[in-house]
């Protein structure tokens, strides 16, 4: 079956409900520190901001926000539930931001990715990100280590025009 990307509707209200709720239950089951639907509210309450629900059947099984500002943008995160990885959501939910970000103005876009994340990085090589940067000691797990972030990031000069030849 495959995905479908919806963005997400505007944030109302502050209570957790909708897909504000939705978008903090996948972060919890993806991340170690996840985030609130009240830190989703904010972000998507930001001039600039995108966001993404990737579903399998009627059920939402990944997260992509990202914000633009001027000519730049950054995927501030991706994620996709543990049982449905490396079946193409990620893949499809960065796909349709990388179009979604370039319509709205965005030349190149950013993002950080832990160096230990292999899969996650794969899938960026893949979609054209390039490495540009590190931050040592970017992330904190769980018992306090520190993993650095890779910054990577992608030219979005033609993708819209790519994807319409097609």
């Amino acid at each position: 079956m495959s995905p479908d990307i919806r963005r997400v509707a505007a944030p109302i209200g502050d209570d957790g409900s909708g897909d504000l709720g939705i978008l903090s239950s996948l972060h919890a089951a993806c991340f170690a520190q996840a985030w609130s639907p009240e830190a989703f509210r904010v972000l998507l309450a930001m001039p600039g901001s995108l966001g993404l629900l990737g579903f399998v059947g009627d059920t939402p099984q990944g997260l992509l926000i990202a914000r633009r500002v001027a000519e730049e943008a950054e995927i501030l995160s991706l994620c996709v539930v543990p049982p449905m990885r490396r079946h193409g959501l990620a893949s499809a939910l960065l796909a349709v931001g990388i179009e979604c970000l370039e319509r709205a103005g965005a030349a190149k876009v950013f993002l950080e990715v832990a160096e230990t994340n292999m899969a996650a990085q794969e899938v960026y090589r893949v979609s054209g990100f390039s490495l540009v940067g590190r931050r040592p000691d970017y992330y904190l797990l769980p018992g306090g280590c520190g993993v650095a972030a890779l910054v990577l990031v992608r030219s979005l000069a033609g993708v819209v025009a790519a994807r319409s030849d097609t």
